[in-house]
């Protein structure tokens, strides 16, 4: 397990590494990037959201399969 979060950490650093150069060599204007990363932000997380909904549901109708029906207390 602590392999897996190192590696999860690593990854975020080498991402907001990226990102960071990204930003300071790109050619384009600052606030048509700041958009553009913003809009790329929230589409990311309206997808994560979904996806977590979703997951939710499945979740729920296995245990709801598991426990016979009964919702839990």
């Amino acid at each position: 397990m602590r392999r897996f979060v190192m590696f999860v950490l690593g990854m975020g650093a080498g991402v907001a590494a990226g990102v960071g150069l990204a930003m300071l060599f790109t050619p384009a204007s600052g606030d048509k990037l700041r958009k553009e990363a913003q809009d790329y932000y929230e589409q990311l997380l309206t997808e994560a959201r979904k996806a977590a909904e979703e997951r939710r549901k499945t979740l729920e109708t296995e245990l709801t399969d598991l426990t016979g029906g009964k919702k839990p207390a």
